[in-house]
Protein backbone atom coordinates (compact mmCIF):
# COMPACT_ATOMS: atom_id res chain seq x y z
CA UNK A 1 0.00 0.00 0.00
CA UNK A 2 2.76 2.43 0.95
CA UNK A 3 4.71 1.60 -2.20
CA UNK A 4 1.62 2.35 -4.31
CA UNK A 5 1.20 5.73 -2.60
CA UNK A 6 4.88 6.45 -3.08
CA UNK A 7 4.66 5.65 -6.82
CA UNK A 8 1.62 7.87 -7.23
CA UNK A 9 3.27 10.74 -5.35
CA UNK A 10 6.43 10.36 -7.41
CA UNK A 11 4.48 10.41 -10.70
CA UNK A 12 2.52 13.43 -9.51
CA UNK A 13 5.72 15.33 -8.68
CA UNK A 14 7.18 14.42 -12.09
CA UNK A 15 4.05 15.71 -13.79
CA UNK A 16 4.33 18.98 -11.85
CA UNK A 17 7.96 19.37 -12.96
CA UNK A 18 7.00 18.67 -16.59
CA UNK A 19 4.16 21.16 -16.34
CA UNK A 20 6.53 23.83 -15.06
CA UNK A 21 8.91 23.15 -17.95
CA UNK A 22 6.12 23.21 -20.50
CA UNK A 23 4.80 26.48 -19.05
CA UNK A 24 8.18 28.10 -19.72
CA UNK A 25 8.23 26.70 -23.24
CA UNK A 26 4.63 27.68 -23.94
CA UNK A 27 4.92 31.20 -22.55
CA UNK A 28 6.68 32.46 -25.68
CA UNK A 29 4.02 30.82 -27.88
CA UNK A 30 1.14 32.34 -25.94
CA UNK A 31 2.18 35.93 -26.43
CA UNK A 32 -0.18 38.17 -28.44
CA UNK A 33 2.24 38.44 -31.38
CA UNK A 34 3.12 34.72 -31.56
CA UNK A 35 0.54 33.95 -34.25
CA UNK A 36 1.24 37.00 -36.43
CA UNK A 37 3.53 35.19 -38.92
CA UNK A 38 0.97 32.42 -39.38
CA UNK A 39 -1.92 34.82 -39.87
CA UNK A 40 -0.01 36.96 -42.36
CA UNK A 41 0.80 33.91 -44.46
CA UNK A 42 -2.87 32.97 -44.79
CA UNK A 43 -4.46 36.41 -44.99
CA UNK A 44 -6.89 36.18 -47.91
CA UNK A 45 -7.02 38.59 -50.79
CA UNK A 46 -10.72 38.16 -51.55
CA UNK A 47 -11.95 41.60 -50.35
CA UNK A 48 -9.84 43.25 -53.04
CA UNK A 49 -12.05 43.50 -56.18
CA UNK A 50 -9.01 43.75 -58.44
CA UNK A 51 -7.93 40.29 -57.34
CA UNK A 52 -11.05 38.68 -58.86
CA UNK A 53 -11.34 40.86 -61.97
CA UNK A 54 -11.77 38.59 -64.98
CA UNK A 55 -11.43 35.41 -62.92
CA UNK A 56 -13.45 32.23 -63.19
CA UNK A 57 -15.23 33.06 -59.94
CA UNK A 58 -16.45 36.41 -61.27
CA UNK A 59 -17.80 34.88 -64.48
CA UNK A 60 -19.51 32.01 -62.64
CA UNK A 61 -21.28 34.31 -60.16
CA UNK A 62 -22.71 36.48 -62.95
CA UNK A 63 -24.78 33.56 -64.25
CA UNK A 64 -26.33 32.79 -60.84
CA UNK A 65 -29.91 33.95 -60.32
CA UNK A 66 -30.51 36.59 -57.69
CA UNK A 67 -31.89 35.18 -54.45
CA UNK A 68 -34.85 37.01 -52.97
CA UNK A 69 -34.19 37.17 -49.27
CA UNK A 70 -37.01 38.06 -46.90
CA UNK A 71 -36.59 41.42 -45.18
CA UNK A 72 -35.15 41.39 -41.66
CA UNK A 73 -37.89 42.03 -39.12
CA UNK A 74 -36.24 40.76 -35.92
CA UNK A 75 -33.38 42.72 -34.33
CA UNK A 76 -30.12 40.92 -33.66
CA UNK A 77 -30.48 41.63 -29.95
CA UNK A 78 -33.50 39.29 -29.80
CA UNK A 79 -31.63 36.35 -31.33
CA UNK A 80 -29.48 34.04 -29.18
CA UNK A 81 -27.00 31.79 -30.95
CA UNK A 82 -25.16 28.80 -29.52
CA UNK A 83 -22.04 27.26 -31.06
CA UNK A 84 -20.25 24.05 -30.13
CA UNK A 85 -16.50 23.65 -30.16
CA UNK A 86 -14.45 20.50 -29.65
CA UNK A 87 -10.73 20.43 -29.18
CA UNK A 88 -10.12 17.02 -30.70
CA UNK A 89 -9.21 16.22 -34.29
CA UNK A 90 -12.29 14.83 -35.93
CA UNK A 91 -13.90 12.38 -33.66
CA UNK A 92 -11.41 9.61 -33.26
CA UNK A 93 -14.04 6.89 -33.37
CA UNK A 94 -16.63 8.09 -35.86
CA UNK A 95 -14.79 10.46 -38.19
CA UNK A 96 -11.20 9.27 -38.35
CA UNK A 97 -10.74 10.60 -41.89
CA UNK A 98 -11.60 14.21 -40.90
CA UNK A 99 -9.27 16.70 -39.27
CA UNK A 100 -12.12 18.53 -37.58
CA UNK A 101 -15.27 17.36 -35.89
CA UNK A 102 -18.40 17.94 -38.04
CA UNK A 103 -20.35 18.93 -34.92
CA UNK A 104 -18.21 22.07 -34.70
CA UNK A 105 -20.32 23.64 -37.47
CA UNK A 106 -23.60 23.13 -35.64
CA UNK A 107 -25.37 26.38 -34.74
CA UNK A 108 -28.57 26.74 -32.76
CA UNK A 109 -30.81 29.78 -32.63
CA UNK A 110 -33.22 30.54 -29.80
CA UNK A 111 -35.73 33.35 -29.96
CA UNK A 112 -38.64 34.23 -27.72
CA UNK A 113 -42.09 34.47 -29.31
CA UNK A 114 -42.60 37.86 -27.72
CA UNK A 115 -39.82 39.26 -29.98
CA UNK A 116 -41.50 38.06 -33.18
CA UNK A 117 -44.30 40.67 -33.21
CA UNK A 118 -47.08 38.22 -34.03
CA UNK A 119 -50.76 38.60 -33.19
CA UNK A 120 -52.60 35.69 -31.54
CA UNK A 121 -53.72 34.00 -34.76
CA UNK A 122 -50.29 34.38 -36.40
CA UNK A 123 -48.73 32.99 -33.24
CA UNK A 124 -50.86 29.84 -33.44
CA UNK A 125 -49.97 29.37 -37.11
CA UNK A 126 -46.28 29.86 -36.35
CA UNK A 127 -46.35 27.33 -33.50
CA UNK A 128 -48.00 24.75 -35.76
CA UNK A 129 -45.34 25.34 -38.40
CA UNK A 130 -42.35 24.95 -36.06
CA UNK A 131 -44.01 22.04 -34.20
CA UNK A 132 -41.52 20.34 -31.84
CA UNK A 133 -39.03 23.20 -32.10
CA UNK A 134 -41.28 25.28 -29.84
CA UNK A 135 -40.62 25.08 -26.08
CA UNK A 136 -43.91 25.94 -24.43
CA UNK A 137 -42.42 26.25 -20.94
CA UNK A 138 -39.91 28.91 -21.98
CA UNK A 139 -42.12 30.32 -24.76
CA UNK A 140 -39.24 30.17 -27.26
CA UNK A 141 -38.36 28.57 -30.57
CA UNK A 142 -35.11 26.70 -31.13
CA UNK A 143 -33.83 26.18 -34.67
CA UNK A 144 -30.67 24.15 -35.37
CA UNK A 145 -28.54 23.95 -38.50
CA UNK A 146 -25.40 22.09 -39.53
CA UNK A 147 -26.12 22.26 -43.24
CA UNK A 148 -22.96 24.13 -44.23
CA UNK A 149 -19.34 23.46 -43.26
CA UNK A 150 -19.07 26.96 -41.82
CA UNK A 151 -20.62 28.43 -38.67
CA UNK A 152 -21.21 31.81 -40.24
CA UNK A 153 -23.15 30.30 -43.14
CA UNK A 154 -25.22 28.21 -40.72
CA UNK A 155 -25.97 31.34 -38.69
CA UNK A 156 -27.10 33.22 -41.81
CA UNK A 157 -29.18 30.22 -42.85
CA UNK A 158 -30.95 30.13 -39.46
CA UNK A 159 -31.81 33.81 -39.75
CA UNK A 160 -33.08 33.16 -43.28
CA UNK A 161 -35.18 30.21 -42.06
CA UNK A 162 -36.71 32.24 -39.22
CA UNK A 163 -37.54 35.18 -41.49
CA UNK A 164 -38.99 32.81 -44.10
CA UNK A 165 -41.13 31.15 -41.44
CA UNK A 166 -42.42 34.54 -40.32
CA UNK A 167 -43.12 35.59 -43.90
CA UNK A 168 -45.01 32.36 -44.57
CA UNK A 169 -46.93 32.73 -41.30
CA UNK A 170 -48.09 36.20 -42.27
CA UNK A 171 -49.00 35.01 -45.78
CA UNK A 172 -51.10 32.15 -44.36
CA UNK A 173 -52.79 34.51 -41.93
CA UNK A 174 -53.71 36.90 -44.74
CA UNK A 175 -55.14 34.01 -46.78
CA UNK A 176 -57.10 32.87 -43.74
CA UNK A 177 -58.55 36.33 -43.27
CA UNK A 178 -59.46 36.44 -47.01
CA UNK A 179 -61.44 33.20 -46.66
CA UNK A 180 -63.18 34.39 -43.51
CA UNK A 181 -64.40 37.58 -45.21
CA UNK A 182 -66.17 35.73 -48.02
Amino acid sequence: MNSLLFKRAKSFILRLDNAALSTNVLSKHLSPNASAPLIQAYRPLWPDPEYFRGSVIESSTESLPAVNLPPRTIPDSALRFTFKTTFQPGSAISYTHLRINPADFKVSLKVSLSHLNLNDDERLIFIRMVAARFNQGRNEVKLVSNRFPNRLENKKYLIYMLESLLLETRRLYSEKSNYEEK
